[in-house]
């Protein structure tokens, strides 16, 4: 979310990124055992791949050196 370019969290087309724990699943952001996978809403403007690599960035030293992958679930309009 400290990304300007990022609107907010998505658990993806099919709800599979998600965090289990006690209460409600936390959609978003999912942490296996060699991958952290990370949805994405973005607002309308820059290039995708420049807002992945700069989630990615921000989430890699959370990640425990496992990868970071992003999934942009959505595009939300800029205005």
């Amino acid at each position: 979310m400290a990304c300007p370019d990022v609107q907010g969290l998505t658990a993806g087309p099919r709800g599979w990124i998600a965090t289990y724990r006690a209460g409600p699943p936390y959609a978003g952001v999912a942490v296996h055992d060699a991958v952290v996978e990370v949805g994405v809403v973005v607002r309308y403007g820059r290039p995708f791949a420049e807002i992945a690599e700069d989630v990615r960035r921000l989430v890699r030293p959370l990640a425990g050196g496992r990868a970071v992958d992003v999934v942009i679930g959505d595009v939300a309009d800029g205005g």
